[in-house]
């Protein structure tokens, strides 16, 4: 096993190096907090003030759904895991201007204390507005997993999905998301376990090379920190 440095390099490279003009961003959130509440994860969180200024800052007629990528200039809002703070606080705010969102639910944290319940889940399977991604059972690192494992794992949380909410999922976001936390042949199951799309956490615009293979797709981390340097 190659040390973790090696694979850091790597996606430093991936993140750096031209890969054409970008046609699409897509951004990853985890956590929206309250102002004056501690988040859970100061690393995967950002305060509800600078969530709602930056939202104003987008052109909302270029946020669209996952099949809708290809779209030149398109943006995609993903959240991750999928923390119960983001139902009661980023929902409500993307529902009144009539956004789109995806969410990647990891099914073993489903019920638990912070995250989404079925019942939370359910309602937003009534919102129209609303894109449901899968995002494995169990949220581990994918790479030093059995391959039959991670293809249990992808199959079973889209199998999941499929029979709470009666939709169809076709989108996958890799827990973690690194070069380091997945592996060619991970990002080949995404593929072969029915999804359209894979997700990565590569931070990047989407390009036109990106979406021949759509596999493990370049996602942008909105948290705090990063908002901050932006001047939010």
């Amino acid at each position: 096993m190659l040390p973790r440095q090696f694979y850091s390099l790597r996606q430093k490279i991936n993140e750096r190096m031209p890969h054409g003009p970008a046609v699409s961003t897509v951004y990853m959130l985890h956590e929206v907090y309250a102002d004056g509440e501690a988040p859970a994860d100061a690393a995967c969180a950002v305060s509800l003030s600078r969530f709602t200024a930056w939202l104003d800052s987008l052109d909302a007629a270029r946020i669209i759904a996952p099949e809708h990528l290809s779209a030149q200039g398109s943006i995609l809002l993903t959240f991750d895991d999928i923390f119960a703070s983001a139902c009661r606080w980023a929902i409500p705010h993307l529902r009144g201007r009539g956004l789109p969102y995806t969410v990647f639910i990891a099914a073993g944290l489903v019920g638990k204390p912070g995250y989404f319940s079925e019942s939370d889940l359910r309602s937003l399977a009534a919102d129209p507005l609303c894109t449901f991604g899968a995002h494995t059972v169990h949220h581990g690192l994918l790479r030093f997993e059995a391959e039959d494992t991670v293809r249990r794992e992808m199959r079973d949380s889209k199998d999941y999905l499929e029979a709470l909410l009666g939709r169809e999922v076709e989108d996958f976001a890799f827990p973690y998301g690194s070069v380091y936390a997945c592996s060619r042949a991970n990002i080949e199951q995404v593929q072969a376990c029915g999804f359209r799309r894979g997700f990565s956490t590569l931070s990047r615009s989407v390009t036109a090379s990106d979406l021949r293979e759509p596999w493990f797709l370049p996602r942008r981390n909105i948290n705090d920190t990063n908002l901050q340097r932006k001047g939010f």
